[in-house]
């Protein structure tokens, strides 16, 4: 064979690389007492009292070594309450051996390195010794993604998931780079699937409706999600501003009104909710007719001028509505109407 088509074919071979399914073996603490230390540990990192936590943790490692999160949270719950656990637990895994399983014994060193150079190089000899580590390919993509080499990141974020489809971390971090990467599809495909595997997780459902209304345009769904987020919490402010927009794109403009003052009844703070309010009563409502223009421009001036009295600057596109579009429609909103009234604007008013 000649060294080109060589050359192709190991590309191919790499291409098309498969990864064996992990081992459920580290999943479980088959001993009930430790599987219950455990679980109380886990109600002490919750309140925050984390040296409480450790005795539980520690013994819980002692007794089930290969029970991985019971390590995680050991290590995480040790650094967390202070020098003394800290330095406990890190003399622990220094020494740390479990029956030549050098996959495990890496990987929890790799957790406890200072630097991307030491802890890449041990979770690459992790991989080494179990391809199928899932954790190591999830560790290993945020070192990439830090250091924004996002096509590595991919790479090691496929290989987790080909080890473990149910793995929340790397889905979460594959949705989150095909956003990044402008991949809506793709990404709408993982949150889909951490929706199903993480259905109480409210933080991966607004991120997944965010993609659904604003980037895929997909309103049915972002319905569908929007009304089991308002099923939850009828008073999430944030899922009544995108049930607003999710109105505002069908046509239904009374009811997207409705929502972002009900919004305002909630936090009258929301400056965003005034922002729109005015974009409704400027464009949407007032038709571009003169007729609509008389009828819905006045509240649109109020809206726009509390806007502009009581807008935050956030981001840099909230600066250029604060000191371009919304002066820009003031103005010309001034020149139909006449003078503004010289009178204090409230929420009620419009």
């Amino acid at each position: 064979m000649k060294a080109g088509w060589l050359f192709l074919a190991l590309l191919g071979l790499t291409a098309c690389r498969s990864i064996g399914r992990a081992s459920e073996h580290y999943e479980v603490c088959a001993l009930p007492e430790s599987a219950a230390a455990y679980q109380q540990a886990r109600l002490h990192t919750n309140a925050g009292e984390y040296e409480q936590a450790l005795p539980l943790l520690r013994s819980t490692v002692l007794a089930c070594p290969e029970f991985i999160r019971g390590h995680l949270l050991y290590q995480d719950a040790a650094i967390d309450a202070g020098a003394a656990g800290e330095a406990a637990m890190r003399e622990y895994y220094a020494s740390f051996d479990h029956a030549g399983d050098q996959a495990l014994v890496l990987y929890l060193r790799s957790r406890l390195v200072d630097n991307n150079r030491d802890r890449l190089d041990l979770l690459n000899r992790v991989v080494a010794w179990d391809e199928t580590f899932y954790r190591a390919y999830v560790d290993k993509a945020a070192v990439y993604r830090r250091s924004q080499r996002t096509g590595r990141a991919l790479d090691e974020l496929r290989n987790a998931v080909m080890a473990e489809p149910a793995s929340i971390a790397a889905n979460q971090a594959i949705a989150e780079v095909m956003v990044q990467l402008g991949r809506y599809s793709e990404a709408a495909g993982h949150y889909r699937t951490l929706v199903r595997l993480s259905p109480s997780n409210q933080s991966v459902k607004k991120d997944y409706l965010s993609l659904l209304i604003y980037e895929l345009g997909d309103l049915d769904d972002a319905e569908v999600l929007v009304d089991d987020l308002l099923g939850f919490d009828d008073l999430d402010v944030e899922a009544l501003m995108d049930k607003a927009a999710i109105a505002w794109m069908r046509g239904q403009l009374q009811a997207a009104l409705d929502s972002y003052h009900q919004v305002l009844r909630l936090d009258p703070s929301r400056a965003e909710a005034v922002l729109n309010l005015g974009n409704l009563y400027y464009q949407a409502l007032a038709d571009d007719s003169e007729e609509g223009r008389r009828r819905y421009w006045p509240k649109a001036r109020l809206a726009y001028t509390y806007y502009l009295e009581n807008g935050a600057q956030g981001t840099a596109y909230d600066q250029l509505d604060q000191w371009l579009t919304v002066p820009m429609r003031l103005r010309e909103i001034d020149q139909l109407l006449g003078p503004r009234p010289d009178l204090p604007v409230r929420l009620q008013d419009f």
